[in-house]
């Protein structure tokens, strides 16, 4: 058995930012949020909006990438955001063939929402 005790990384900063990254990243960590605001979304969307209000529109494929998951679970998360009026598919100006997703006035809302409940928890 290899003993891990003492096993850390050389600057504190890199593990705060570490310990940070986990805590955000966890589904626990949205789902509270989700629920101090009153909105009912699933963590993914929470990260969908999140990410689209960080970083603007972008394709889904695009989202996946950054979200570490899968198509169809992205899909799937946009499609209900869509239902519930929080983003919107627009087609891209230079492949016509291809969609971007991007916030509705109501997503950007719901985000700057999601971004004050972090802010609030610090």
């Amino acid at each position: 058995m290899v003993d891990s005790e003492g096993m850390h990384y050389r600057s504190d900063l890199v593990q705060l930012l570490t310990d940070l990254q986990g805590l955000w990243s966890h589904p626990a960590f949205g789902r509270r949020m989700v629920g101090v605001r009153g909105y009912e979304l699933s963590p993914t969307e929470v990260r969908v909006l999140w990410t689209l209000g960080g970083r603007g529109p972008m394709r889904s494929s695009a989202l996946a990438e950054l979200l570490d998951t899968g198509a169809p679970t992205v899909s799937k998360a946009v499609a209900r955001l869509e239902q519930r009026g929080h983003v919107r598919r627009v087609q891209d100006a230079v492949d016509g063939r291809a969609q971007d997703v991007t916030l509705t006035d109501h997503g950007i809302e719901v985000a700057r929402s999601l971004f004050e409940a972090g802010d609030d928890m610090m």
